[in-house]
């Protein structure tokens, strides 16, 4: 990412420090302190300018997952316990940086969550969109 960025070219990643907060952190009992250090180490405290957290309901979300729309992963075949902690976690971290992190509700229709994910891009980023949406 460094490289693209000092180009000045946006990146996007769709995984990034947080679930590596979340999962280790405040689902498996890691230290959440030690693992945002070695976060911070590992990415030299590369942090996102923005996040979109897609927020929903633990059931929901294991619903949605298991509908077969995608292939099941080992972490989707986890008990609930584990996918409440890790939502925990993540509306933690989200409670923690609100400049950073816009939570969307997820369990919305795909079109409020397309439209709000887009008019929060729009926002934050205007020189990008310039009026594209």
């Amino acid at each position: 990412a460094r490289p693209a960025l000092a180009e000045a070219y946006t990146v996007i990643f769709d995984l990034f420090i947080d679930c590596s907060v979340a999962y280790p952190g405040y689902a498996r009992g890691l230290p959440v302190a030690d693992v945002v250090m070695i976060n911070n180490f590992a990415t030299d405290v590369l942090l996102p300018v923005l996040t979109l957290y897609f927020s929903v309901d633990t059931e929901f979300g294991l619903s949605r997952v298991m509908s077969g729309n995608r292939a099941v992963n080992r972490l989707d075949l986890e008990a609930e316990e584990m996918h409440q902690k890790v939502r925990a976690g993540y509306q933690a971290i989200a409670k923690a940086n609100p400049e950073r992190i816009v939570t969307i509700d997820a369990s919305q229709t795909i079109d409020q969550v397309v439209s709000t994910t887009l008019s929060t891009l729009q926002s934050r980023f205007p020189e990008i969109f310039d009026g594209h949406f």
